[in-house]
């Protein structure tokens, strides 16, 4: 509850910074690599270099031509192929325990296979699919060949079976759309929280200056000085309001 309410106190203030993205509600590490990566677009565009610089202290600082950052492979021209081929493999690794949990004697059920799929190797295709959905369909089929390879375990259906209805599991594509979506609302509120923000300064600000102003306005002076025509000027004390 304390956590809850001093996390909305500084969202409120706009106390956090906008890069952090770690314990913060309708936030994730994947809001970090749009950034990074609509950075490096950016300078594309403008015919322009991006420098980053990602430390890894097990490395002992290794110069390599292929960085990896929150387990999202970048190259230098932003392609996809290798962070696609890697989860892919990956993932085709992980299918073996789907295989070891089904048997034609015993084994898992329909109903417990489909969980373990989507927690154990769903997830690893879903993470990151916001910035690779506008990657060559070539590409992404890939990951489609990881799912129908899993979807023919748990049902033990040809190729032709309509398994994603069986199974209840969504089209890879329909979920990317959906991940898609939902960063760019998250954007969208976050700029409109922002705003207020923004506004909610700007009215305290003008509200301390109209303040001072009255201050000023009512305040007289201590020493008013009087100037007669041909004479020495005279001085007269007076007591500042209260």
């Amino acid at each position: 509850m304390v956590e809850c309410r001093l996390g909305e106190f500084l969202e409120s203030k706009g106390a956090i910074s906008d890069c952090q993205a770690g314990c913060r509600r309708h936030r994730s590490t994947t809001d970090q690599v749009v950034k990074l990566t609509q950075a490096i677009k950016d300078g594309f565009h403008r015919k322009q270099s991006t420098l980053a610089v990602l430390v890894d202290f097990k490395a002992a600082y290794d110069k390599v031509s292929l960085s990896k950052y929150l387990e999202i492979n970048l190259d230098s021209k932003l392609h996809w192929d290798t962070h696609i081929a890697e989860t892919s493999e990956k993932d085709l690794k992980r299918l073996n325990l789907l295989k070891r949990l089904t048997a034609t004697k015993w084994g898992a059920t329909q109903d417990v296979l489909s969980p373990v799929y989507k927690t154990y190797v769903h997830s690893v295709l879903d993470y990151g699919c916001e910035v690779v959905t506008l990657e060559s369909t070539t590409n992404l089929e890939k990951y489609d060949v990881v799912q129908n390879s899993a979807l023919r375990i748990i049902t033990g259906g040809a190729k032709s079976t309509s398994m994603q209805l069986q199974t209840g599991i969504e089209i890879l594509e329909s979920r990317r759309d959906m991940f898609t979506q939902i960063l760019g609302d998250s954007q969208k509120n976050r700029l409109q929280v922002q705003e207020r923000v923004q506004m909610c300064n700007i009215e305290t600000q003008t509200s301390l200056s109209h303040e001072e102003f009255l201050m000023k306005k009512h305040q007289r002076p201590l020493l008013m000085t009087h100037h007669a025509p041909n004479a020495v000027p005279l001085h007269s004390r007076c007591c500042s309001s209260t």
